[in-house]
């Protein structure tokens, strides 16, 4: 069930979202240019979809541990109350990859080149086809090297690839 919501924002086959609303596997929350809307899973993790994004519910994992959420379009950030229970009950997926929280507050974005995650409580498990760390500007990395699993911790970022969008070798 939505808990917070401003500015614009649309469930299911565009009808406006409202603090009523529910979201069942298989429905799509969009939020407009200036909207935001935050919603908890039954295990209370709160996930804030951010203005201009689209994400669509997925079923619960078979196990009844895990509700997915796709982000289709823009950024979701992740929170969980330190101290309760079932802190990973939320997995975040795209085409790029998944990511599953272990205590922690993380946001994650679709930008034109993949999946951005960064993490700014705990850590997060990534997994994907083209995992790359990153650094912020000015920060020396050296040389990325994609991996298909990585664990971040709080302070550090890494973009995730999918294998349709990976960057190619152009052939010379």
């Amino acid at each position: 069930r939505i808990a917070v919501l401003s500015g614009m924002a649309l469930t299911g086959v565009a009808q406006p979202a409202n603090s009523q609303s529910t979201l069942p596997p298989g429905s799509g929350l969009q939020t407009g240019k200036d909207g935001e809307v935050s919603f908890q899973s039954p295990g209370g993790t709160t996930v804030t979809v951010g203005p201009g994004s689209a994400v669509r519910m997925s079923p619960p994992e078979a196990n009844g541990k895990r509700h997915g959420v796709e982000l289709l379009q823009g950024r979701v950030e992740v929170s969980h109350p330190a101290g309760t229970p079932n802190i990973d009950d939320v997995m975040i997926h795209s085409v790029d990859g998944s990511v599953v929280a272990d205590g922690t507050r993380y946001r994650v974005e679709k930008e034109s080149g993949g999946i951005r995650v960064q993490v700014f409580e705990g850590s997060v498990r990534l997994t994907g086809d083209y995992i790359i760390r990153t650094y912020a500007p000015g920060v020396e990395g050296g040389k990325p090297s994609p991996v298909k699993e990585m664990k971040l911790k709080a302070g550090e970022q890494a973009l995730m690839v999918g294998t349709s969008s990976k960057p190619q070798d152009v052939p010379s």
